[in-house]
């Protein structure tokens, strides 16, 4: 039975494709079945990440039964354990409650995660709302980020009939920011947003790079080791916090 994550924002261009590609790649090195379904219409962009060459079908075909949805499925060359779900690149599609049932209840079963890389669009997140074990919020350190972060935060809060375990993660960290007052420190991002922190990530060239070549972060890297290490607080692990 698949654990589900969201993975949300208040803002664009936080890193919300970031964080589920090289989250899911460390839940499949642990030997994990993870499976990322990009949940937006129109845009795409995990394929890259992951380096997958040609998309044939997406979520938007699954949905309208023009196939399977494990022909829209694709595995990640060099990550036996890991698949991708692409999105639609319908601008206008809008997808019904039921046709998120319909695959999460076909795919269930079959793995071990599913990461969900969501829009800019609360009326998804609330559509999916009684699948998902677990939302991830990611943030930049900006008092607009921040503050819109804390918005997504509270309407889920007032708006679902259920309790959501939500957690924080923190990308495109600069020391040279927090320097410059920008925002004070991470304190006080997990004091604005009132959600447990799993983990920082930096400004980083590495992580450009592998989404650019659709690789893998080195290992024994900060920026893997940061991967794993949220991956471990996740599951519920004691281990250190790393920025």
């Amino acid at each position: 039975m698949a654990k589900i994550f969201s993975v949300a924002s208040g803002k664009g261009g936080v890193g919300k494709s970031t964080v589920c590609c090289h989250l899911a790649r460390s839940m499949a090195q642990h030997g994990e079945k993870t499976l990322i379904i990009e949940m937006g219409c129109g845009f795409r962009g995990l394929d890259v990440f992951l380096n997958i060459d040609q998309i044939v079908y997406d979520f938007g075909d699954v949905v309208e039964k023009r196939c399977d949805v494990f022909d829209a499925i694709q595995n990640v060359k060099d990550c036996e354990l890991l698949d991708l779900l692409p999105a639609s690149v319908d601008f206008e599609k809008e997808f019904e409650d039921t046709d998120y049932n319909y695959i999460f209840d076909i795919l269930h079963e079959e793995y071990d995660n599913i990461i969900l890389d969501l829009p800019l669009r609360y009326d998804v997140l609330y559509s999916i709302k009684d699948f998902i074990d677990a939302c991830l919020i990611v943030v930049t350190p900006d008092p607009v980020c921040v503050r819109n972060a804390s918005m997504c935060v509270n309407f889920i809060h007032n708006e679902f009939e259920k309790d959501i375990d939500m957690k924080l993660i923190v990308n495109k960290i600069s020391k040279k920011a927090f320097r410059r007052g920008f925002i004070d420190n991470i304190d006080s991002i997990i004091d604005e947003t009132q959600l447990q922190f799993l983990g920082g990530l930096p400004q980083s060239e590495s992580i450009i790079l592998a989404n650019c070549n659709g690789s893998a972060l080195k290992k024994r890297s900060l920026e893997y080791r940061i991967f794993d290490a949220i991956y471990e607080r996740l599951i519920g692990n004691s281990v250190k916090v790393l920025i």
